[in-house]
């Protein structure tokens, strides 16, 4: 937006003739125009609908801003009125269209808001904090030949307000009013329970003191909903459509007018105890190998006299399981203990829930930059007049509880960074996949988010995201690599530090079958066996519990998520790893054949290829006749002669099948995209140990590693060798190992989750 130079004058409505040219019109309007402040002659209030009790005022003294709107250079701050295709890349357009020959005047009052009475703004039940002032804005559309002067005082004279709901009613096309305030966003969320325990499942173990995988069975509609409330400051915004409704926009405020909460302060409170009750059910039936009502049986019995044939059975199994005396002396023990293991399941399964609502809510939304919509939606008349006072109040959930009721006279165009309120898979970080995804294309990019507030203090946010669909032997398959790197609080001072971030890498292997065949799901679980889902002693017993979904539509997905403490944990080991520590993994990662010793197990596959690979590494421009001598060579002296034989024909194989194949057909910057990826390991770990300011590096870290992800034998080696420095490190138990398997059939949905202990 155009500005006057220097600080504008403040003159009173009278005065206004005097700093207009009598002939200027809005669509020539000057720079005196260009913000002009007015002063308020006397209190003015401002009526609510919105917030009962609550008192809005513009008090007497204060300044009013005039701002005009006439060219397609001008730049309106609060991102309502923007030229077309210039919002912020996560949002929709602006709300207004600046285009050629269209003129507006936003007029900008600032207000205070006071409680009726005197009593707590709780009461009133508004969302909005009292002690920080309200900035509403009308942007009135004005024919450009009118005069500026008269189209000024008649705008001044008769003030429009976001909060009373017959000004939104009265709008024009292409006319909004907003307000900007500092309060607190009430929004719903969902997520699947399968989700939930990927996410966390592994922890269970010490309730139980598990050492196999855990695995739990539950239906894959099951889901958790919850309320988030947080701090923030933000924007609601109403503009008319020129059919006839109206756009509501609930967005993070373009700029920090004021003193705002330096966190979020994000809480969740979960919806529905039914949905605890559930996920228990299914949890400790997976955790304690009993179904639950059989648990339930065994803790309300009171001796072991009571018991069924089938619940002693059960009750001698547990006993067992949990190390506990031998029946019947020990009968009253396991009652206590089983009780007292209930409990704890309830207790953790709930944690998990609200842990992984208010993460994945958090990392979203601080991935919006400022002007971006947390909320937009299309109402018609009757759905604004049911939905005006809550979008006023920032509380979400009663539009979007309609939304997902399919009531009519709502049109959903944007909430987070979705388009959709359908559930999508919820990997790593996010509270659902979204555009984190990539089917059907590759996508490499660090996108960082800044915000400011009052005092200049800033906090950074950034998404390094690769996804990719890629071939893997014969079959089609997608990868995502998300490294994470935001800041939980502003910056005490100065520019932001490495040390200040949270980080985190997760990696997940995504396939979807219209028909899961027992060679897709023997390769499922060798990457799950790969990446420490589950111990290859354990895949033949969870390939029984999974055999009756063969021949079903089903998605699989494995996947490796390391928290800040597990990364900060692993770094250093990043930074060192050898030649010889990538190769072994990319030995590891050489893909399964069934029947073969040698290509059967990571372990051995390990052992057999890991100095093949060491051999690429040393020597990256090797001719594939000399890595086929080798190969022949060496896999000889392994006992795996037919091994070799296929090296000899790794041209008429698939690309992937063979050592040769992939390093010189499939791949042939295996060995420069590893030592980039060490060079940025090495580069992140020394900026964190040193504190160093974040002047760049984090976008010259992802540039270094991302090269690593863009294949899907690398991104397999990747999640090995990160596992082998978490051992290392001795941080393996933090590490999120889950394979997460979803089958459906005409009876519906099942969802199986497999998970590490972390123990």
């Amino acid at each position: 937006m155009n500005s006057a130079s220097g600080e504008p004058e403040a003159v009173g409505l009278d005065d206004l003739a005097r700093f207009l040219l009598p002939d200027e019109t809005v669509g020539s309007a000057s720079d005196t125009l260009k913000p002009l402040r007015c002063r308020v002659e006397s209190r003015l209030p401002v009526p609510s609908g919105a917030c009962p009790g609550a008192v809005f005022t513009v008090q007497a003294g204060s300044e009013v801003s005039v701002f005009a709107f006439n060219a397609p250079t001008d730049r309106d701050p609060d991102l309502v009125l923007l030229p077309p295709g210039a919002g912020p890349p996560e949002s929709c357009a602006g709300q207004l269209n600046l285009t050629p020959g269209s003129c507006w005047l936003k007029v900008q009052h600032r207000v205070s808001v006071e409680v009726e009475g005197g009593g707590p703004l709780a009461h009133t039940g508004m969302r909005l904090h009292a002690e920080a002032p309200v900035v509403f804005s009308d942007y009135r559309l004005h024919d450009p030949g009118e005069n500026a002067a008269r189209a000024v005082a008649a705008d001044l004279l008769n003030p429009r307000f976001a909060q009373r709901l017959d000004d939104v009613r009265a709008l024009r096309p292409h006319e909004a009013l907003a307000f900007q305030a500092t309060g607190t966003l009430r929004a719903a969320v969902e997520v699947s329970w399968s989700d939930v325990l990927a996410s966390g499942l592994g922890a269970l173990a010490g309730i139980v003191g598990a050492a196999a995988p855990l695995v739990v069975e539950l239906p894959a509609a099951a889901s958790v909903s919850g309320t988030v409330t947080l701090a923030d400051e933000f924007t609601v915004v109403f503009s008319r459509l020129p059919d006839g409704r109206t756009r509501a926009a609930v967005k993070k405020a373009a700029s920090r007018t004021f003193a705002g909460a330096a966190d979020l302060g994000l809480s969740v409170e979960l919806a529905d105890p039914q949905q605890i009750e559930s996920a228990l059910r299914d949890a400790v039936a997976g955790l304690l190998g009993e179904e639950y009502a059989t648990v339930r049986a065994l803790v309300d019995k009171a001796s072991l006299a009571e018991l069924s044939e089938n619940e002693r059975w059960a009750a001698e199994a547990l006993a067992a399981r949990l190390g506990l005396e031998e029946l019947p002396k020990g009968f009253t023990t396991l009652r206590e203990k089983l009780q007292q293991l209930e409990g704890a399941i309830a207790e953790a399964v709930a944690e998990l829930a609200t842990e992984k609502l208010a993460a994945g809510f958090a990392y979203e939304y601080d991935r919006l930059a400022r002007g971006s919509s947390v909320l937009e939606v299309v109402l018609s008349p009757d759905a604004l007049a049911a939905h005006h006072a809550s979008l006023c109040n920032g509380d979400l959930e009663p539009v979007l509880s309609a939304i997902l009721g399919a009531a009519p006279g709502l049109a959903l165009e944007g909430y987070l960074h979705r388009r959709t309120l359908e559930r999508a898979h919820s990997w790593g970080f996010t509270l659902a996949i979204g555009p984190w995804a990539a089917r059907g294309r590759q996508r490499r990019a660090l996108t960082r988010v800044v915000e400011e507030d009052i005092t200049g203090r800033t906090r950074v946010s950034c998404l390094g995201l690769g996804a990719y669909e890629g071939r893997w032997l014969t079959n089609v398959a997608e990868w995502t690599v998300d490294l994470r790197a935001d800041m939980p609080r502003f910056a005490p001072e100065g520019a932001p530090r490495l040390s200040e971030f949270a980080l985190g890498l997760h990696l997940a292997c995504h396939w979807r079958q219209e028909s899961l065949a027992e060679d897709r799901l023997d390769e499922v679980l060798d990457v799950a066996a790969l990446w420490g889902a589950l111990d290859p002693e354990h895949a033949a017993d969870v390939r029984r519990r999974l055999a009756p979904r063969l021949g079903r539509a089903a998605d699989l997905i494995v996947q490796l998520r390391f928290d800040d403490a597990a990364f900060r944990s692993v770094l250093p080991s990043l930074a060192a790893g050898r030649d010889a520590d990538f190769a072994a993994a990319l030995g590891a990662a050489m893909p399964l054949r069934t029947g073969s010793h040698g290509r059967g197990d990571p372990r051995r596959r390990r052992e057999l290829y890991g100095p093949l690979w060491a051999h690429v590494l040393d020597h990256p421009d090797a001719p594939a006749r000399a890595l086929v001598a080798l190969a022949r060579q060496h896999l000889a002296k392994g006992e795996e002669p037919q091994l070799g034989f296929l090296e000899e024909n790794y041209l008429k194989l698939a690309p992937t099948c063979t050592f040769v194949g992939l390093a010189r057909v499939a791949n042939q910057n295996t060995a420069a995209a590893w030592r980039e990826f060490r060079s940025g390991a090495i580069l992140l770990h020394e900026a964190v140990a040193a504190a160093a300011e974040d002047d760049g590096t984090l976008e010259r870290v992802f540039s270094l590693m991302v090269n690593l992800w863009a294949q899907t034998h690398h991104v397999r080696a990747l999640g090995a060798f990160l596992l082998d420095a978490a051992s290392t490190a001795g941080v393996a138990s933090a590490v999120v190992r889950t394979l997460t398997v979803t089958a459906r059939d005409a009876g519906g949905e099942n969802a199986l989750v497999v998970a590490a202990p972390a123990t």
